[in-house]
Order: C-alpha cells, then structure tokens, then sequence
C-alpha cells in the first residue's frame, strides 16, 4: 500500500476471514482489493488496535500519522532491526521488486501496487539485471 492508503486503512475495510483489504481512498481515486498473506494474518490479528477505528492507529482512535507519530514509530522499528534512513515507500519498492524477482506477472504486479499504467511497473522488472543470465538459461537448444 501507499503511505496515504496505510493511513486511512480501517478495520472495517480488512477482512481477516477472506483475507482481502479494501483499499477505499488511493492516490488514483479508484478503489482496489488486495489479498493479505496467510503468513501476514497472525500478525494483524495480534495489533492492539483491534477495537479502534484504523489498523495503524495512533492510540486515541486517530490515525498513527497523526502529529508525526508514524515517523517515530517507523523510526524505532526500523533502527530496532539496523535499518538506517528507512522511508514507507521503500518497503513498497521491496515489495514490487520481490514480485518481480520471483516471475510474477508485470499486470498482477501492475494491480497489487494501484499502477493505472503498465510503464510505472516496468521498472521493477529491470531491478535485478542478473535474472538476465538466468532467464537465457532456460532455453533449450538440444
């Protein structure tokens, strides 16, 4: 998700059982569903914020970016893990990248991101550009 689309992301909009997340309020104005990892469920039903309004909730029923406190807490985190200069767009570059690593689709990849337009996704396809060798040894010529 984007930073905006994490920010006003409400517990009504996720539903653990389907494993799905209404994305209602996107940068492009249109609304998308994501699936949710079996491995990513364990982790949203253990949030404290599970009777509040948002997922990422700053503690009084307000969202957590509310007053700075999301850079606090990323901050924290990610120092916590050795992670330096840590940006919430990173961990979506990392996510499309690994899409990308691991042969998904450009159009499934293109979906999951909210990309209106194929050639924002392409980049991630030339992330790692030794797949290159990889990708030729898959030909067979005999």
């Amino acid at each position: 998700m984007r930073r905006e689309e994490a920010r006003n992301l409400k517990w009504a909009d996720v539903s653990l059982k389907k494993r799905k997340i209404q994305i209602r309020e996107s940068k492009t104005g249109k609304s998308r569903t994501i699936p949710i990892s079996e491995k990513l469920c364990p982790y949203l039903e253990s949030l404290p914020t599970r009777n509040n309004a948002y997922v990422f909730d700053g503690g009084d029923n307000s969202r957590i970016y509310a007053k700075g406190r999301y850079w606090k807490v990323l901050r924290q985190a990610t120092e916590s893990m050795g992670l330096r200069n840590i940006r919430v767009h990173d961990f979506r570059h990392t996510f499309a990248a690994n899409l990308a690593m691991a042969n998904v689709p450009l159009g499934i990849i293109q979906k999951l991101l909210g990309h209106t337009n194929i050639q924002q996704t392409v980049v991630y396809q030339d992330f790692y550009p030794e797949r290159f060798q990889e990708s030729i040894e898959r030909l067979d010529f005999g």
